[in-house]
Parts: structure tokens; C-alpha cells; sequence
């Protein structure tokens, strides 16, 4: 994929992060029930796309931390 393609599905993809956090991981209308992708498989491929980028882009992920916390 492209740098702009990675950019417009990681923008998709935290939307919908957005909207599970405003609780609308699943509705209902008319006697049907629409449920939305998983929490975790959202988060999951928003931290694959963030790699792609970072790949792509030729910058890097790093996150700091102490070791052994």
C-alpha cells in the first residue's frame, strides 16, 4: 500500500476506534441487531497500519519504558 492509502484506512480505523469509545459498538433498529467490528481487532490493525507507515515512511516506532515495570 501507499503511504496514502495506509494514512486514509488508519484514519478509517480510528473512527471506529472513536465510536466503540462512544458506545457505539452495537445498535439495533427495526428488530435487527448491527454490531461493529471488535475493540481489540481495531487496535490490533491500527498498530499494524502504524508499522506500515513507519516502514513506508522510513521513520521509526519506539516507545520508551522501564524495564522490569
Amino acid at each position: 500500500m501507499t503511504e496514502e492509502e495506509i494514512r486514509a484506512e488508519l484514519a478509517e480505523v480510528n473512527a471506529a476506534i472513536r465510536a466503540i469509545r462512544n458506545g457505539a459498538q452495537e445498535y439495533s433498529m427495526m428488530n435487527r441487531s448491527v454490531r461493529k467490528a471488535d475493540y481489540s481487532i481495531l487496535l490490533k490493525e491500527r498498530k499494524d497500519l502504524e508499522h506500515q507507515l513507519a516502514s513506508v515512511t522510513g521513520t521509526s516506532l519506539s516507545f520508551g519504558g522501564w524495564v522490569g515495570r
